[in-house]
């Protein structure tokens, strides 16, 4: 692990914090290149990208907290704001995002489902990318395990599975995909509605390997999310395509 990339004096650059950047960064790239080929101006996906990364940050830290450890930020609030060294909820993240992507579209009057799509790419890479930032902070790690390739993590007892090494293969797997398939959506909205549906997926799988909090059972909060989300999703894209089936039926009347 090396959750500390530099240290001059009192300044410390994180990497977890880098890969942040890094993430965002690329992403960024990524929407521009999406915008021109969905006719959205530069100047807009600037603009989205911006409300973006409010809505997601404030929510994926707040969540992160009120679900992991609110004793310790209610006795030092001012550590929230320290998002540098770690410590985001991607369902937050998620929740903040959809929040401030309806915001945008309402004021840019730029559908969401078209918003949604365009950076959903971008969302897709920029996690896998954020997954190597868990790992150099030693975050999200797995339980113990003595499979060969188990890792030791500071401060914690036995070699565990490295569940974001996991994810970020898994991760670049659904970009790969999605990116293949951005030119085939059906309606605004659909390659996020297909991304919700593939991430829940690869996040219950790895929640299997990873230490995370019960729900009830074995079942973790993120896997009960993920399940939600894999319902709800499906549903939508099944009346859309529903929707879509009986206007075409009725114009070949």
């Amino acid at each position: 692990m090396k959750p500390i990339l530099i240290k001059i004096g009192p300044a410390t650059i994180y990497s977890w914090g880098v890969m942040f950047v890094l993430a965002f960064a690329i992403g960024f790239v990524i929407a521009i290149r999406e915008g021109k080929r969905k006719n959205i101006p530069q100047e807009e996906v600037t603009n989205l990208a911006l409300y973006l990364l409010v809505g997601g940050l404030v929510f994926a830290r707040l969540i992160f907290a009120i679900f992991n450890a609110p004793l310790f930020y209610l006795n030092d609030p001012w550590r929230i704001f320290m998002i540098w060294e770690g410590g985001l909820a991607f369902h937050g993240a998620l929740l903040g995002g959809i929040l401030a992507g309806y915001l945008f579209s309402r004021v840019s009057k730029i559908p969401l489902g078209k918003l949604a799509d365009l950076v959903t790419p971008s969302l897709a890479l920029g996690l896998a990318i954020g997954r190597i930032g868990c790992f150099l902070g030693g975050h999200c790690e797995g339980v113990a395990t003595n499979l060969p390739w188990a890792v030791n993590f500071p401060g914690l007892v036995g070699r565990r599975h490295p569940t974001q090494l996991y994810e970020l293969v898994l991760d670049l797997g659904v970009f790969i995909f999605l990116w293949a398939r951005r030119d085939k959506i059906k309606f605004d909205g659909h390659l996020f509605l297909v991304y919700l549906i593939l991430y829940s997926f690869v996040r219950m799988f790895v929640e299997i390997f990873r230490d995370s909090q019960a729900l009830f059972g074995p079942v973790t909060y993120a896997q009960g999310i993920s399940a939600l989300i894999i319902v709800g999703a499906s549903l939508i894209i099944r009346r859309h395509t529903k929707v879509s089936a009986q206007v075409s039926s009725q114009a070949s009347h």
